[in-house]
């Protein structure tokens, strides 16, 4: 008989899982969602080990937190929300904007003016 067929020195009469009892997940919660938004928006330098010694839960679950649930992403060595808010989006709209109505007005020295970073 194959190891596939023996378990604990039964056998296994069904391939299919177990039924499993679900764990709560403890460390997410509002308070540490909250506690982990305050940290990282005062120190935006801040990292996961330093919120999650201040922190109960583990590292991985102020990872989880930051990334799932505040929609945070590191950026060089700052955490940043994922999404611009209104007041962020529409200063970049006006630029936007406004260089698109001046290439359209065909000035010419308008492409010079360009600085890419």
């Amino acid at each position: 008989m194959s190891r596939s067929h023996v378990l604990n020195g039964t056998r296994r009469r069904s391939v299919n899982d177990d039924v499993r009892t679900i764990r709560r997940r403890i460390a997410v919660i509002a308070d540490n969602i909250d506690t982990a938004e305050k940290c990282s928006l005062e120190d935006r330098r801040a990292t996961v080990s330093t919120i999650a010694a201040e922190l109960s839960p583990s590292v991985g679950s102020v990872e989880k937190i930051i990334r799932e649930h505040l929609k945070f992403r590191k950026v060089s060595v700052r955490w940043v929300p994922k999404q611009l808010n209104g007041d962020q989006k529409q200063p970049r709209d006006d630029v936007s904007r406004g260089m698109v109505n001046r290439y359209r007005r065909k000035e010419a020295s308008f492409l010079s003016r360009i600085i890419y970073l």
